[in-house]
């Protein structure tokens, strides 16, 4: 090894050992505050959990016909239950606790499965994307995103909802395709009946003719959607459900009555920043009408799958057709996955970014040193990861920023950086592909059986 490659190796082992340092102290920290409001009796997003798994074992129901929840034993402010009836019966055995207890069992279950599942999915995208997966390289892999997005991951382990829940079911289930695709599929069965969202993985399924991961996600999407009739019975479980997807459907305009539907904010919530909610806002403020929005949704989609194939065909790949497919690319599309997921949802918060750390993995990667002779440029992958988490924390907070803060909002603005960053990262990641073919001519590129 030469000095100039042994300083450099050093360097980046450093700068390693450093982000990883970071994301220990990031968990750290937002346990530790997480655990501190807990200490005071704030249970913040947890209380709606909590309340429904309670309203369960008495028999009540779970979806409140009423904005609040006024007498014991629920806990105040709580009230805001709007998922399918499966999280609720899950929330059950928690509500056998008191909620401190229970809160605090959610949340080292939460920094558990976070924790393991990025690891996990580190290990798997080293390997799909042909690098080492030794200790060091899996640990900066999963650090990165913890850093990056650490003011949200703060907050999403403050609140102790779901989002934690649906990022490692992603996590776990991107880690399980290499081996137990039927399993992946089912995990994110599980990650539908939280964030409807999810289900755009049986369309990625169906493109590149996943059908064993398929099979798992219709298997366990059933199993999941039935299994609460265990506890309420076949018709209050349908019930519940009608409840649950009456909510949604209010949401995309259609006239639900208040009490035949979950109580979800409407589209063009000014909170919401997906690119659907966006053009609601913009739409209503030019007096268009809903149609319009909906044609500009359809448009910056139609857009975003343009540039993606641009992208695979000018590398010479097919965006499209399975056969061949080289499993290098998994990760990257599953980002895309997750990506696209939250930029075309009906409704998404920026604390919902934080499912973002599957996305950021491929990433970590692609900034690792590489081997073989392949030569990447990274400045696509730094740009791309700079412009995400700019758009996720600026504007600043403070009473001088609310109107910057709000015309953000309005726009969407953090959601359209995430997509650049999306197709910075793919197009790196696809160069980098074809940088490692090339390094290598005598090798054939490992492919995902279709």
């Amino acid at each position: 090894m030469t000095r100039a490659r042994g300083w450099r190796y050093r360097a980046v082992r450093a700068a390693s050992v450093a982000v990883i340092i970071a994301a220990a102290a990031v968990l750290a920290w937002a346990i530790a505050g997480s655990a501190s409001d807990l200490a005071k009796h704030e249970y913040s997003d947890f209380a709606h959990f909590y309340n429904a798994g309670l309203a369960t074992r008495l028999g009540e129901t779970i979806y409140p016909p009423t904005p609040d929840l006024p007498v014991p034993p629920y806990l105040p402010d709580g009230a805001g239950y709007i998922y399918p009836p499966t999280a609720a019966a899950g929330f059950a055995l928690l509500a056998m606790l008191s909620a401190g207890t229970a809160a605090a069992l959610w949340l080292a279950a939460n920094s558990l499965a976070l924790v393991t599942s990025l690891l996990l999915a580190a290990r798997a995208c080293l390997l799909d994307l042909d690098r080492p997966a030794g200790i060091t390289p899996t640990l900066f892999v999963a650090a990165l995103p913890v850093v990056l997005l650490a003011d949200k991951l703060k907050k999403s382990l403050a609140y102790l909802g779901t989002d934690v829940l649906v990022l490692s079911l992603f996590a776990f289930a991107l880690a399980a395709m290499r081996r137990a695709p039927v399993l992946a599929g089912v995990l994110l069965a599980g990650a539908a009946t939280i964030k409807y969202t999810a289900a755009a993985f049986a369309l990625y399924f169906v493109v590149r003719r996943c059908w064993a991961a398929l099979a798992g996600f219709a298997g366990g999407l059933a199993m999941l959607a039935l299994a609460p009739a265990l506890v309420y019975g076949w018709d209050r479980n349908l019930g519940y459900w009608g409840v649950a997807l009456g909510g949604v459907a209010r949401l995309l305009g259609a006239d639900v009555p208040r009490d035949q539907g979950a109580p979800i904010h409407e589209l063009a919530w000014i909170n919401s920043v997906s690119v659907p909610s966006a053009m609601m806002r913009i739409a209503a403020t030019l007096g268009l009408p809903t149609g319009a929005a909906l044609l500009a949704t359809a448009f910056v989609a139609a857009g975003c799958v343009g540039i993606a194939w641009a992208i695979y065909r000018r590398r010479g790949l097919a965006l499209w057709r399975p056969a061949g497919h080289p499993r290098a690319l998994r990760p990257l599309e599953w980002a895309g996955v997750v990506v696209v997921a939250l930029a075309f949802s009906p409704q998404t918060t920026t604390n919902h970014a934080t499912q973002l750390a599957v996305a950021m993995l491929p990433a970590a990667v692609l900034l690792l040193p590489q081997r073989d002779g392949a030569s990447t440029p990274r400045w696509p992958i730094v740009l791309g990861l700079t412009l995400a988490v700019t758009g996720l924390m600026l504007p600043p907070g403070g009473r001088q920023f609310e109107d910057a803060v709000h015309a953000w909002r309005f726009v969407g603005g953090a959601t359209w950086l995430v997509l650049g960053m999306y197709g910075l990262v793919l197009w790196g990641g696809v160069r980098h592909l074809l940088s490692v073919e090339s390094a290598k001519p005598a090798a054939t590129l490992r492919t995902v059986n279709p």
